[in-house]
C-alpha cells in the first residue's frame, strides 16, 4: 500500500511554486511560440529532470498570425484607400484580386419570406452589405447575422467580391484578422468604415440604414471598385514536453495539461478584452493544470507500478488542440496499449468541494471509480454530456482512448489579464491531485477499461439545426471543406457510411468550403428530408445519399 503513503506527499507548496512561475510576467502570458512559452516549457523540462525523468520533446510548427501582405489593396475609382485604417480583409476572405461594380443587399439576408436582394443582379459585381441582421423578435434572421453566411449567400449568387459595413447603431471598429477563425469562404471578402461605404454607395449610411429598416432596398450603384487581398501566413516552432515511468507492462495511462496561453492578448487573440494590451497571465488556464500533473510526475517518479505512466505538456491548445494533435498522431507507444488519458485544464478554482469530470462515459465504469474516491474525500463530481469539447481530451477520444477531463469551472477572469496566481486554490488542486492518482490505481489494479462511444450534446449556437449528420469536425484544419474527425454512433452519419477521414465538399448540391458552410446548409434540412453528402475519401470523390430520420 506503499502507494496510499506516497499521495499523502502531495504538496499544495511546489504546485503553488508552478502556477507563480508559470504565471509570473517572466513567462509573458505564453502565447504559442513565443519567448514567455519557450520559457514555461524550459522550466517543465527542469522539473522533470529534476524528479529523475528523461525529457522527451516533440517539435512542430503552427499558424500564430495572419497578416495583411504586399498584393493586399482597395481602389475606389482610381483612388487608394488606405489599409488598416479605412478598410481590413477580413479572416473568411480568400485570396486574389477582384474589380466590379458594387451593389447594395442590405443585410444579405435570403430567406423564404424576405429577401435583400430581390431581383438584384449581383453576378460578377461586389456586394456592399451592412453586419450583423434584421431585428425581429422571432430571431428568424439571427443565422444572417454570422459574416460567413453573407459570405456563402453572394457566393451563390455569383458575386465575386463582399464588402461588409457597420451599421450606425454600433461602432465603427474594423473587425481584425484572427486566426483562430482563418478559414477561406471562396470569396473576396473586406470589411470597410462607414465614411468610405458612403463614398462608395453615394448614400448617407444613417438615412440609408433607417430606410433599410423599413424595407428591402437593392440597388446598383453604378460606382467601380478594385480589391486585392493576399496574406502573410505567420508560423512559429513550438514543442510538447513529456516525460515516461515505465511499469512492468506494456500499458500505460497518460496526464496532460496544455502550458500554452494568450500571451499578451490583443484584437484575435481569443481574449474577452481584446482592446487590453496586457499580460495575459493563464493562472488557471492552464498553469492550475500543468502544476497540477507535474506534482504528479513528482510524487509518482518513486513508484514502479505495474503499468506505465506517461506526463505530458502541450502547446498550441489554445489554437485549436495543435498539440494533442501532434502527440496523439506520434504516441510513444502503440495506441492500444493506453488504457486511459486523463486531462486537467482549469483546475485552479475549486469550489464547495466540488469539480466536474467530461468524457468519463467513454471508458466503461470510469465515472463510477473518481466518483466513488471523490466521495470518499468529501468531494462532489458534475458529470458532463459527451466527450467532445475545447480541451486537449478530444483529440484522445477520437483516437478511441478512454479520457476524463478534469475542470472546475469558468470564472470571470477566464481569458482575461486578471486570471492571476493569488486567485488559485491550491489546497483544492492538491485534492484533485490525490482523487486523479487514487482514481489510476484503481484502474491499474482492475488493468482494462473498455472504450465507448459517446452521445454527443446538441451544441450548435443558436439551435437553429432540426436534423444532425452526427459528425465530429476538425476545427482549424486547413483543407477546403469539412474535415470529419469522427461520427458519433448511431447517428445519420455511421448509418450512411461517413468516416473519420472523409472531407464533406459538398451537401445537396451546395458547395461546402468551411464549417460556416456546413452550418448554414445543414439549417435548412429538417426531419425526413433527403439530400446527398459529397466526400472526399483518398482519392476518390464519393456520393452518399442520407435520409434524416422523423
Amino acid at each position: 500500500m506503499m502507494w496510499i503513503l506516497s499521495f499523502l506527499e502531495i504538496s499544495a507548496d511546489s504546485i503553488r511554486e508552478h502556477v507563480y512561475f508559470l504565471a509570473s510576467e517572466n513567462c509573458e502570458g505564453r502565447f504559442t511560440g513565443s519567448k514567455g512559452e519557450k520559457i514555461a516549457r524550459d522550466y517543465i523540462k527542469k522539473k522533470l529532470k529534476s524528479y529523475g525523468y528523461k525529457v522527451f520533446e516533440q517539435g512542430f510548427e503552427v499558424l500564430v498570425d495572419v497578416k495583411p501582405a504586399k498584393g493586399t489593396f482597395f481602389k475606389v475609382g482610381e483612388e487608394k484607400i488606405k489599409l488598416g485604417e479605412d478598410y481590413l480583409p477580413l479572416s473568411f476572405s480568400s485570396e486574389g484580386r477582384v474589380k466590379g461594380e458594387v451593389v447594395f443587399a442590405g443585410w444579405g439576408i435570403e430567406d423564404s419570406l424576405y429577401s435583400d436582394y430581390g431581383n438584384l443582379d449581383v453576378k460578377g459585381k461586389i456586394v456592399a452589405l451592412f453586419r450583423y441582421s434584421k431585428e425581429d423578435t422571432s430571431n428568424r434572421f439571427e443565422r444572417f447575422s454570422d459574416i460567413p453566411t453573407k459570405l456563402r449567400i453572394a457566393r451563390e449568387k455569383g458575386a465575386k467580391g463582399v464588402i461588409i459595413i457597420n451599421p450606425p447603431d454600433h461602432g465603427d471598429e474594423l473587425r481584425p484578422i484572427r486566426v483562430r477563425e482563418f478559414q477561406n469562404s471562396g470569396i473576396i471578402a473586406v470589411m470597410v468604415t462607414r465614411k468610405v461605404a458612403e463614398r462608395i454607395l453615394g448614400r448617407d449610411i444613417n438615412t440609408l440604414y433607417d430606410s433599410l429598416r423599413l424595407k428591402p432596398i437593392p440597388f446598383s450603384t453604378g460606382n467601380t471598385v478594385e480589391i486585392g487581398v493576399k496574406f502573410k501566413k505567420i508560423k512559429a516552432k513550438t514543442a510538447n514536453v513529456y516525460a515516461m515511468l515505465e511499469g512492468r507492462s506494456k500499458r500505460w495511462i497518460i496526464f496532460g495539461a496544455h502550458y500554452d496561453h494568450l500571451g499578451w492578448g490583443g484584437p484575435g487573440s481569443g481574449s474577452l478584452k481584446p482592446d487590453t494590451h496586457a499580460i495575459h497571465f493563464g493562472a488557471d488556464d492552464n498553469a492550475s493544470g500543468v502544476a497540477l500533473v507535474l506534482e504528479a510526475s513528482r510524487v509518482m517518479s518513486r513508484e514502479k507500478g505495474d503499468v506505465g505512466y506517461i506526463f505530458v505538456f502541450f502547446s498550441g491548445e489554445e489554437l485549436g488542440l495543435l498539440g494533442s494533435k501532434e502527440f496523439v498522431k506520434h504516441l510513444p507507444v502503440p495506441k492500444e496499449s493506453v488504457l486511459v488519458y486523463f486531462n486537467f485544464d482549469m483546475v485552479g478554482r475549486v469550489k464547495d468541494s466540488a469539480f466536474s469530470l467530461l468524457g468519463a462515459q467513454s471508458g466503461e465504469g470510469l465515472e463510477g471509480i473518481v466518483d466513488s474516491i471523490a466521495n470518499l474525500k468529501g468531494y462532489k463530481v458534475v458529470f458532463g454530456q459527451g466527450a467532445v469539447g475545447p480541451s486537449d481530451h478530444t483529440s484522445f477520444y477520437l483516437a478511441n482512448i478512454p479520457v476524463a477531463f478534469f475542470f472546475t469551472g469558468s470564472h470571470p477572469d477566464y481569458h482575461k489579464p486578471s486570471d492571476t496566481p493569488e486567485k488559485i486554490n491550491y489546497g483544492g488542486i492538491a485534492d484533485i491531485a490525490d482523487i486523479a492518482l487514487r482514481a489510476v490505481k484503481a484502474i491499474e489494479k482492475r488493468g482494462s477499461v473498455k472504450f465507448v462511444k459517446v452521445k454527443e450534446e446538441v451544441r450548435d449556437r443558436v439551435g437553429r439545426l432540426k436534423v444532425r449528420l452526427g459528425i465530429i469536425p476538425s476545427y482549424g484544419s486547413p483543407v477546403e471543406g469539412v474535415l470529419v474527425d469522427g461520427v458519433s454512433p448511431n447517428s445519420v452519419a455511421e448509418t450512411y457510411g461517413i468516416m473519420a477521414g472523409d472531407i464533406i465538399i459538398s451537401i445537396g448540391g451546395k458547395p461546402i468550403k468551411n464549417l460556416y458552410d456546413y452550418m448554414d446548409v445543414m439549417a435548412n434540412y429538417k426531419p425526413g428530408d433527403k439530400t446527398v453528402v459529397v466526400v472526399k475519401r483518398g482519392g476518390q470523390i464519393l456520393e452518399i445519399p442520407v435520409e434524416f430520420p422523423k
